[in-house]
């Protein structure tokens, strides 16, 4: 988490140009001026008009070498509401009093 007032931040880039078949790795996070390597960003287009970015943190930059989890595995793929939630199971059984309490509740708020 950064906890710096958003005008001591910055992410200067080199690649001006991104597409949907490119992963762009090059983007890098400055605080008060210095470069923290210790953050690793994927870029990409998702469409013509929307981008999305992944940010990867690691106590250090040293933390990062061998670290699959830094590695650029491919472009992004957009998934449904349907694919999204197919393989999600409930973490509790339902309790009928839950609903009950959030049925209560006006629809929109005073």
């Amino acid at each position: 988490m950064i906890r710096r007032p958003p005008r001591s931040t910055l992410f200067p880039y080199t690649t001006l140009f991104r597409s949907r078949e490119s992963v762009v790795t090059d983007t890098v996070l400055e605080v008060d001026g210095t470069p923290a390597s210790n953050w690793t960003f994927q870029e990409t287009m998702i469409d013509d008009e929307h981008c999305v970015a992944v940010a990867l943190h690691s106590k250090s930059s040293e933390d990062r070498d061998g670290d699959d989890r830094f590695e650029v595995s491919g472009n992004f793929e957009p998934l449904t509401f349907e694919e999204l939630v197919r393989s999600l199971a409930p973490l509790r059984p339902m309790d009928p009093s839950r609903w009950l309490t959030f049925d209560r509740k006006p629809e929109k708020p005073s």
